[in-house]
């Protein structure tokens, strides 16, 4: 060869999708691109490739968050991960067809700031309640089911709290059934006594709920205590976030939309 080569796009387009969606080391990338294809590429080679892909992205990430500004729902979570020794957080921003995650060394505010999709939002924002997200004042706000779900099912574990937390999970379960039905035939919104009916029952759910959480006597409350006594407060304050879905067909009552 007298002249310089380089990798082409199909083998880089294959070294990228190995790191970015199948999440494979630099070392097996490199280890399967030799086993598949007969082509020996250094590790230091398969990092640039990957670097040239996100570079490559910028453009359509800014169209990414364009649009997702421009939807009247989105889904935002987060969660976090390593990166050698340091703790990042991947925050996610999605629909039922985009999805946007955003890699920040905090978890707060500044890093929605950073992804540039929340910020002055003006939609339904579907999450799991951290403060951060309550910050977005021009947003409108639902609180993810599956979130409320698992806490009613830890808060259940305790006798005293049972009847009150297995009933408002299952309460959540059938609006949710009633809102898939009403999607089904096309409706806009459930009828009016339906959500009468499912708010009546909300209503009653949380105040045992708070009945079952009184102040104890000369003694501050104990975790046990405090997480089923938070949880039916929160189910209390936030009654129209987590009854979004049922007066909103277009909101999920979820904040992990089919089809992300």
């Amino acid at each position: 060869m007298r002249a310089p080569v380089s990798y082409g796009p199909r083998a880089r387009a294959v070294v990228a999708y190995l790191l970015g969606r199948q999440a494979h080391p630099n070392r097996r990338v490199a280890e399967a691109m030799s086993e598949l294809f007969g082509l020996e590429i250094s590790t230091g080679a398969v990092d640039s490739i990957y670097g040239e892909a996100g570079r490559r992205l910028k453009s359509f990430i800014a169209a990414l968050v364009a649009l997702l500004r421009s939807l009247p729902v989105l889904h935002a979570d987060e969660t976090s991960d390593r990166v050698s020794t340091v703790n990042i957080w991947m925050h996610v921003v999605s629909t039922g067809l985009y999805t946007l995650i955003h890699a920040s060394t905090t978890r707060g505010a500044e890093a929605m700031e950073e992804a540039g999709v929340l910020k002055g939002y003006t939609g339904v924002v579907v999450h799991d309640r951290p403060a951060m997200y309550w910050k977005l004042k021009r947003a409108k706000h639902g609180l993810c089911a599956q979130h409320l779900l698992r806490d009613l099912a830890d808060v259940a574990v305790v006798a005293t709290q049972a009847a009150w937390a297995v009933g408002l999970a299952a309460l959540l379960v059938e609006i949710n059934v009633a809102c898939d039905e009403a999607r089904r035939r096309g409706w806009r919104q459930l009828d009016l006594s339906t959500k009468r009916q499912f708010t009546k029952g909300y209503k009653e759910l949380v105040g045992m709920g708070l009945a079952a959480n009184p102040e104890p006597k000369h003694r501050k409350r104990n975790p046990v205590e405090r997480r089923s006594y938070n949880l039916a407060v929160a189910f209390d304050t936030h009654r129209a976030s987590i009854l979004r879905y049922m007066n909103d067909l277009q909101v999920g009552w979820t904040e992990q939309p089919s089809g992300t």
